[in-house]
């Protein structure tokens, strides 16, 4: 299994366009064959940061989703919310 987080923070004022458009992203992840698990989070103590969490069946799962239309559309316009760009860690279980 494959987990990835991509953690950010919204610009002020931003994050109900940041959110309309994430929603689109989560349903259309969720409906990949590959996926196990897609959501957006955001912190308790800091309103503003976000962050997608992922799991996902294997590595060709995760390289099928980042082909798709909706992802490859979508991250890019998420980004004009931010205040930088979102940082990626991708984890592959051990155990």
């Amino acid at each position: 299994m494959i987990r990835i987080t991509a953690a950010g923070v919204v610009r002020d004022g931003c994050m109900e366009e940041f959110r309309k458009l994430a929603e689109r992203l989560v349903v259309a992840s969720r409906a990949e064959a590959g996926n196990l698990s897609y959501g957006l989070y955001v912190s308790v103590s800091a309103p503003n940061e976000v962050a997608f969490l992922e799991e996902w069946k294997d590595e060709a799962a995760v390289e099928a989703h980042n082909a798709t239309p909706h992802f490859t559309e979508i991250c890019p316009a998420l980004g004009e919310w931010l205040a930088a760009p979102m940082q990626v860690t991708t984890y592959k279980q051990v155990f």
